[in-house]
């Protein structure tokens, strides 16, 4: 009935930001997976920006976003008897951003001129996923990811949520470099429910708080230390994130299954 817990510790460096997420996420019958994410981001120069630029103190340093998460394995891969299905999953994420609508007052409702609703949503997820055994040099496997997401979500969540969903697409693909080293490429495409604060605005700053968004691509190396423990680094091409780009982004993850 139950599968292993797992726990992992991110650190994402985004350039004049930075990133910190702690996850723990359990497993019912190899079917169902639960899963828990506080994640802290960093505002670095974005509160100093706005005091220097419009004079207002919002107050805060980072961002908290906590995500409860829900998924079903709908499909399993090559179920009855196939080689072609594909391991198909549905999900959910509510997710709560706990100093958006502080920030949001402060700005005097800047925020909500642009599109902001409110701090609380929920993320839908479908993704399928499968394994091509010997697909690189006719040895190695590939492990390729395809998703939809809806989501109202700006920067994930960490700038709020908007009133109306949006459509995005995400994937990855993955082949082992050896019996423990695994190579990964990951895109997510980003949608933006946000406009911009310009003239005529309840700030006359253009993008000062958010431009617009940008594809993300993501290349990681993870190194299996033993059953039980992974390690990752990588690094990422974000484009803009908020008041600043993060085209430089890297991380490392350590992931424990017990």
């Amino acid at each position: 009935m139950f599968g292993r817990p797992s726990v992992a510790f991110d650190y994402v460096g985004l350039g004049q930001k930075n990133l910190e997420a702690l996850l723990v996420t359990e497993n019912l019958w190899g079917r169902i997976e639960f899963g828990f994410a506080a994640d802290r981001l960093g505002l670095g120069s974005l509160p100093s920006d706005i005091t220097r630029t419009i004079g207002v103190d919002i107050d805060e340093s980072d961002v908290w976003l906590y995500n409860f998460s829900a998924r079903a394995l709908l499909v399993k891969e090559n179920a009855n008897g196939t080689l072609w299905l594909p391991a198909v999953t549905a999900g959910a994420i509510l997710k709560y951003n706990a100093n958006i609508a502080s920030i949001n007052d402060r700005l005097g409702g800047a925020l909500t001129a642009i599109g902001y609703d409110h701090d609380t949503s929920v993320d839908f997820t479908l993704t399928a996923t499968k394994t091509i055994p010997k697909a690189i040099l006719g040895q190695l496997p590939l492990i390729a990811t395809v998703g939809l997401r809806e989501s109202q979500g700006a920067d994930l969540g960490f700038l709020g949520f908007a009133d109306q969903y949006r459509a995005s697409f995400e994937g990855s693909l993955a082949t082992f470099a050896s019996k423990r080293l695994m190579i990964a490429y990951e895109f997510r495409q980003q949608t933006s429910p946000y406009g911009t604060i310009g003239p005529g605005g309840t700030i006359d700053v253009p993008n000062l708080l958010i431009g617009d968004e940008n594809n993300w691509h993501a290349f990681s190396l993870a190194y299996i230390l033993s059953e039980h423990a992974t390690l990752v680094g990588g690094m990422g091409i974000f484009g803009n994130l908020a008041n600043a780009e993060a085209n430089t982004a890297w991380w490392l993850q350590a992931k424990y299954e017990f």
